[in-house]
């Protein structure tokens, strides 16, 4: 809790920026976490290193923090939006960090954890408030990306073992989702809970009897689920579907456009900059259109070089080898874990994790959660 409820007060906040400034010193709060997480990893660094997800994670940390400094301070003349920028670049691994030392110091963090979905009914409401400003604010979409919040704590709410509790958490994210009309948000959400499902249906049917029942359960839960979710749509005039229609015309609202011209913009990038780009976030700025590159596959090796890059994939295939851990340690969560991936490959394939980092944030406590407790069963196992 002592990590997860900064990170709420800085999501709360952040949310709230649409009627003003927020809470107060939540930009300043994103930066005193990522000074913990970095003093803590160098405080253990001689056992935290051992993890290979932390080793990349410490090489990414350099890459980031070389490009980001040399764009803000050396580049560019320096301001406290500066400092902010260099935080907020490597904040997804400071928490990352804190959280794997918290699930391996802790027993049964990753089970008390589920607690947290508790809190995703006040990312719904507040995303209710959000929602009313953009509709009397047309123009002003900036901040139809907060209804992530409560996607990114799905994988909080999977882990509740009262299923009905568990359905009820489920559906007020994807009313969050259906809410902001994000087709990529929807996609991502969609596909989790079939991946979800699927996964539990592998682990726990024994029999075909066992796998009739799961899929009967599975169809009458879809079925439910799609009657709510029509009603939801009808009721509250969303043009979810209509916009999901609309993608081959509309070319995902203009992505295909910012995707070529990023794309040109990377192969037009000096030999230093395609190896170690060019700083967080910094499409923005080299743009004409004054717009990141809308997804993590451009912007990764624009901020971040080629280098960068490989690095960051090669998170991702260190982190996968964990979920394969947790079908042997602990199989019950392995689906969980499994539809986080999911999530995070299509937010990066059609919008951005990597960048924002604060709804990033809860998926990178989860998964330092999840491989501190495995770390900590393997050693255990093992003494």
């Amino acid at each position: 809790m002592l990590l997860y409820i900064p990170l709420m007060y800085i999501a709360v906040g952040t949310m709230l920026g649409v009627f003003g400034d927020g809470l107060p010193y939540k930009d300043w709060l994103r930066l005193i976490i990522t000074i913990i997480g970095i003093v803590t990893l160098i405080i253990n660094i001689k056992w935290l290193i051992r993890n290979e997800v932390v080793r990349t994670l410490i090489i990414m940390a350099i890459i980031i923090l070389l490009s980001t400094f040399a764009f803000n301070f050396i580049l560019n003349p320096p301001t406290p939006e500066s400092v902010r920028n260099v935080g907020d670049s490597i904040m997804w691994i400071s928490v990352l960090v804190l959280a794997y030392k918290i699930g391996y110091k802790n027993q049964d963090t990753l089970y008390n954890s589920r607690w947290i979905a508790l809190t995703i009914p006040v990312y719904y409401v507040l995303f209710m408030a959000v929602r009313a400003y953009f509709v009397l604010n047309p123009e002003d979409t900036a901040l139809r990306s907060t209804a992530y919040y409560p996607l990114l704590l799905m994988p909080f709410a999977l882990m509740i073992k009262r299923k009905w509790l568990m359905w009820i958490f489920v559906c007020i994210i994807l009313f969050s989702v259906v809410l902001s009309s994000k087709r990529a948000g929807f996609i991502a959400f969609t596909g989790a809970i079939v991946v979800y499902a699927y996964s539990m249906m592998r682990i726990n049917s024994r029999g075909l009897g066992s796998k009739i029942k799961y899929v009967l359960g599975f169809i009458l839960v879809g079925f439910i689920g799609f009657q709510i979710f029509n009603s939801y749509v009808s009721s509250n005039d969303i043009q979810l579907l209509e916009r999901l229609g609309n993608l081959r015309e509309d070319g995902g609202s203009g992505r295909d456009e910012v995707y070529a011209y990023t794309f040109d913009l990377l192969l037009k990038s000096d030999i230093i900059s395609l190896l170690f780009g060019h700083g967080f976030n910094t499409v923005v700025h080299y743009s004409e259109y004054e717009l990141s590159a809308h997804t993590d596959f451009l912007e990764t090796p624009f901020d971040y070089g080629i280098i960068g890059m490989i690095v960051y994939i090669v998170f991702y295939f260190r982190l996968y080898k964990y979920y394969k851990k947790l079908k042997y340690y602990n199989p019950n969560y392995a689906p969980v874990f499994l539809s986080t991936m999911f999530i995070t490959f299509i937010l990066s394939a059609f919008a951005h994790l990597i960048i924002y980092p604060t709804h990033f944030l809860f998926f990178c406590m989860y998964w330092g959660f999840v491989i501190g407790e495995c770390d900590r069963n393997i050693n255990n196992r093992y003494r």
